[in-house]
């Protein structure tokens, strides 16, 4: 815990100030206090004059905050210490039942928090980045909170670190927007002044007068993001197959947030396209989708050739077992093979910070994540929600091999899982209930051509019997020679 409170970077006024005063200056020592989490077993020193507003959690976490200090006492700097208790991923031998994990790991437990419904779900998240603390896995959350009246009141920042007995602790120090300080705090990385932190893109930081850079030699790509990283900056990557739409250009955004440099790649992987799929007739417009990057701030476009990515004599894949053979990797023999062998190749070229993914991409999402996890691969995965028309139509870029009736026949898939969320809304947890309910609205047009319908754990895409701790609602249908597939998270009841 002394590591976490050691990175946050709200800079509180001088009675709060934990660090000694530069000898120029006069200021009265500060007297601390233990403050203790009896039930996780450590403590945190405090400021003495700081008080103790009450527990949180049951006995799981504690908040403390600087004495009220009049009308503006609702933005004093406050302090709150959790311990969360992550669920255990498997069973406990064969005495013990099997239990779906609730938050299977710090990861999702943050990108819950982030969600719509999540804690934070009326904040702006201005930085989100993973890191290890004393060889455990850590995550630090910045956002901005804004008051009634939806104008910006405070930055949180919240340090969170995975313990090896399960569970997670966290630290979370809240303060005014004035006394906010952007110090130096990450070996190797500069932040942003806080004006540019709250400005709008592109940051101070992303060289917008710089004309956008395309890359098409492996060589030059990893020299590209070496020479970024000594400079300091951060590597936000996106991975595409181009034929961009709006989808792929909010990923893009996303990964602006949290990066100082964005790389996209724009590769049709011949690996992930089955022998009779659409590789052959796969859009390909690399010329009107670096405009489309070029006009969002993006600094490189990497575009290698097969030749470069598959030479004739490579044998070596990525084969994630067991996830990669549910959902579309049932329907799809093999390419989910053909993702992770390329994700992990540009992975390893561009040797970004963080990735973005689309939530449209679920199946991928969970392969991807498990990748990651299993290769011990420093890069922080994020999951941007799904990007549609204002018809619901989730976007794609094989929407484009739609005729007019089959995108109207198409819009069956939006309005099931519209009917899912509704039932589970208002308490429907029963898994096969909410199937049943999403293949009546499928009924309704009889041009779709179901794949698939399941309602699965997110992370290891099995059934489950009942969504009460959350679940993964995919569907998976074909509207004439058009494969879509769409999905919603449904959050835990």
């Amino acid at each position: 815990m002394r590591a976490l409170a050691t990175i946050l970077i709200c800079s509180l006024p001088a009675a709060a100030q934990s660090s000694p005063p530069a000898k120029t200056r006069k200021t009265p020592a500060v007297a601390y206090r233990s403050e203790c989490l009896n039930s996780a077993g450590f403590c945190i020193r405090v400021p003495a004059a700081w008080q103790r507003l009450g527990d949180i959690f049951g006995d799981l976490g504690f908040v403390v905050a600087e004495p009220h200090a009049g009308a503006d006492s609702a933005s004093r700097p406050q302090l709150t210490v959790a311990a969360i208790d992550l669920a255990p991923k498997e069973g406990g031998g064969t005495a013990a039942p099997v239990r779906e994990p609730a938050i299977p790991s710090l990861d999702v437990l943050v990108e819950r928090m982030l969600t719509p419904e999540g804690a934070l779900a009326s904040a702006r998240t201005l930085e989100r980045r993973r890191l290890l603390l004393n060889g455990a896995s850590a995550q630090i959350v910045r956002v901005e909170l804004r008051d009634e009246e939806g104008k910006p009141d405070a930055i949180e920042e919240i340090a969170l670190i995975e313990g090896a007995d399960g569970m997670v602790y966290s630290i979370a120090l809240r303060c005014a927007q004035q006394d906010f300080t952007t110090e130096n705090h990450s070996p190797g990385r500069q932040e942003s002044a806080p004006e540019a932190a709250h400005s709008p893109q592109p940051r101070q930081d992303s060289q917008p007068n710089k004309a956008m850079k395309i890359i098409r030699d492996i060589a030059e790509m990893q020299a590209a993001s070496r020479a970024a990283r000594m400079g300091g900056l951060s590597i936000g990557f996106v991975p595409t197959m181009g034929a961009l739409h709006e989808g792929h250009l909010s990923l893009a955004r996303r990964a602006r947030a949290q990066a100082t440099l964005v790389v996209v790649s724009i590769f049709v992987n011949p690996l992930q396209f089955g022998p009779s799929e659409d590789f052959g007739r796969y859009p390909r417009t690399l010329e009107s989708d670096c405009a489309l990057l070029e006009a969002e701030g993006v600094e490189v476009v990497f575009a290698p050739s097969t030749e470069q990515m598959y030479p004739p004599d490579a044998t070596t894949v990525v084969y994630v077992e067991g996830v990669s053979d549910r959902l579309d990797g049932r329907s799809r023999p093999g390419h989910f093979r053909g993702v992770s062998t390329v994700v992990a190749k540009l992975f390893h070229i561009v040797g970004p910070d963080c990735a973005v993914f689309g939530q449209k991409d679920a199946a991928q999402v969970a392969v991807l994540r498990r990748m990651v996890r299993d290769l011990n691969m420093p890069i922080e995965l994020i999951v941007a929600p799904i990007a549609r028309d204002p018809d619901g139509l989730a976007l794609s870029s094989r929407n484009a091999y739609l005729s007019a009736d089959e995108r109207r026949q198409a819009l069956v898939l939006h309005r099931a899982l519209q009917r899912v969320e509704e039932l589970a809304g208002s308490g429907e947890t029963n898994s096969e209930r909410l199937r049943s309910a999403a293949l009546y609205v499928l009924a309704d047009e009889p041009a779709a051509v179901l794949d698939y319908l399941e309602i699965v754990n997110p992370d290891t895409l099995l059934p489950v019997d009942s969504v009460a701790r959350g679940a993964l609602f995919a569907v998976a249908a074909s509207f004439g020679p058009t494969r879509l597939i769409d999905n919603v998270l449904l959050p835990p009841r």
